[in-house]
């Protein structure tokens, strides 16, 4: 047997978890820049998502008219406000306020226009 040629040896493969020039990119380097593309991915996707938002907000604010909106609003409601004021003079002689009460009541008309 001594007198036998040695044969080659076939190469041996990489331990696993690295590749073919021995460094040491496993699963974890690959899910790395997996997420990385993925997060990447997400934020130009929300970038555009709200790019587009903001546009269509922008242009419905352009075409508001808002003083009339708000007219049309408060032409359908009735607000009564009623206050108690009671006065009292104080130590210096000067009017001061005992007792203040408020109440508002808002009232919505249902009548149609």
């Amino acid at each position: 047997m001594a007198d036998e040629p040695q044969r080659p040896r076939a190469p041996t493969p990489p331990p696993p978890g690295t590749d073919a020039a021995g460094d040491d990119r496993g699963i974890g380097d690959f899910v790395r820049r997996a997420g990385s593309a993925f997060f990447d991915v997400a934020r130009s996707s929300k970038d555009d998502v709200l790019r587009a938002a903001t546009g269509e907000i922008r242009g419905w604010l352009d075409h508001l008219d808002l003083d009339k909106e708000l007219m049309k609003a408060l032409s359908k409601m009735t607000v009564e406000i009623t206050a108690q004021v009671r006065f009292k003079p104080n130590e210096e002689g000067q009017a001061a306020i005992d007792t203040a009460k408020t109440d508002v009541k808002v009232k919505h008309d249902t009548k149609p226009e």
